[in-house]
């Protein structure tokens, strides 16, 4: 299969500069510590539905040291969860937070993994919703390192029930 373009282009988008930081995502998404896998979003659009964000891969994350010994690579299987974390942004900006509910995975279909990240690399995470409802949303998504695609996906998400006790926990 050979390496797809960008799914939307962002010449002339400020990768330094961010539209939602880490407080903004919080406000819809329940990740927290280890488990928050994006730094910020730089520019979501709304039609069509897409994200662009970054991840900032630190030196010293849970990861490193067994992932793997004297060679750090960031695990596959964070890439898409990063991914996943920025389409369920854009599946709470478009639809809000829902009473009972979180968004989180439903499926993942042509997961392709075609680079290597490291501690210290900037991944930058495109999303572009696809198919969009409210208890089922699906978002392509491409990882990128230095404008090369390491990882592409097909992210299904769904509304999944939460306990009432869950629900107002906050760390």
């Amino acid at each position: 299969m050979p390496a797809a373009e960008p799914l939307f282009d962002i010449d002339g988008l400020d990768l330094t500069q961010v539209e939602y930081g880490i407080e903004d995502i919080r406000a819809f998404n329940p990740h927290r510590h280890e488990m928050e896998q994006i730094s910020g979003i730089v520019k979501l659009w709304d039609e069509p539905l897409q994200a662009c964000a970054l991840r900032h891969v630190e030196p010293a994350e849970f990861w490193t040291r067994g992932h793997f010994p004297g060679n750090p690579l960031f695990p596959g299987v964070l890439m898409v969860e990063a991914g996943a974390q920025v389409a369920s942004f854009c599946f709470h900006k478009k639809y809000g937070k829902l009473d009972g509910v979180i968004f989180g995975f439903g499926g993942l279909e042509s997961v392709r993994f075609r680079g290597s990240v490291r501690p210290g690399d900037d991944l930058l995470l495109m999303v572009k919703a696809k198919a969009l409802r409210r208890q089922r949303a699906v978002f392509d998504m491409q990882a990128w390192v230095d404008q090369k695609l390491v990882c592409e996906a097909r992210v299904i998400g769904v509304t999944i029930p939460v306990p009432a006790q869950a629900s107002s926990a906050q760390d």
